[in-house]
């Protein structure tokens, strides 16, 4: 089975690895020199991710886009270490209700399905609320990634043009401060303080 991109943060740049025979085959990827890139800005780093994950994610799963007039999903995730063991996963949404299959409203006027969580592009866990423990078995010592994606109740995955709607975090488990790099394609938006 393939793998979707890994990404990660090295000196400065986003790297984004694609699904080939060696991530299939290896069940992690290395890290390794790449002195030609330079870091990119965050239009031309959202359409690289989409782009790659969108690949790969074709061996899994579809595509679904957005309908015209329907609010925009938001994501963003957080990671917390937790007190015995792995992380703590928060999945936090606006315009979207997040649920089992069982729950369908085809009345609502926001989109609903579950989360997918990926480990190191790995898929681990189907997410059908906001809070998820995930076991330090899932992880390889250094550096790792954590990719949550919005999917409906047929698991394709929501898309707006050519994005996913997705968020990831990069951590480094060996380190104090362990998150590295946090990215969503369409963040929370925050209230207006004004």
């Amino acid at each position: 089975m393939c793998k979707l991109p890994v990404i990660f943060l090295m000196c400065s740049a986003l790297v984004v690895s694609g699904c080939g025979p060696e991530t299939a085959a290896l069940g992690n990827v290395s890290l390794e020199s790449k002195p030609s890139l330079s870091a990119p800005n965050a239009a031309s780093t959202q359409s690289a991710m989409s782009a790659a994950m969108a690949q790969s994610m074709e061996h899994e799963h579809t595509m679904i886009q957005i309908p015209d007039g329907v609010p925009l999903p938001r994501l963003s995730t957080a990671l917390s270490k937790d007190a015995k063991s792995g992380f703590n996963l928060t999945i936090q949404v606006q315009n979207f209700e997040l649920e089992p299959p069982e729950a369908a409203d085809s009345q609502q006027a926001v989109l609903e399905g579950h989360a997918h969580v990926y480990i190191n592009g790995e898929k681990a866990y189907r997410a059908y609320g906001t809070h998820l423990h995930l076991p330090a078995t899932l992880f390889k010592p250094g550096v790792n990634q954590v990719m949550v994606s919005l999917n409906d109740h047929d698991h394709n995955t929501w898309t707006k043009g050519s994005k996913m709607v997705m968020s990831t975090v990069v951590i480094d488990t060996e380190s104090k401060e362990f998150i590295k790099h946090q990215f969503s394609s369409f963040a929370l938006l925050l209230p207006d303080r004004s």
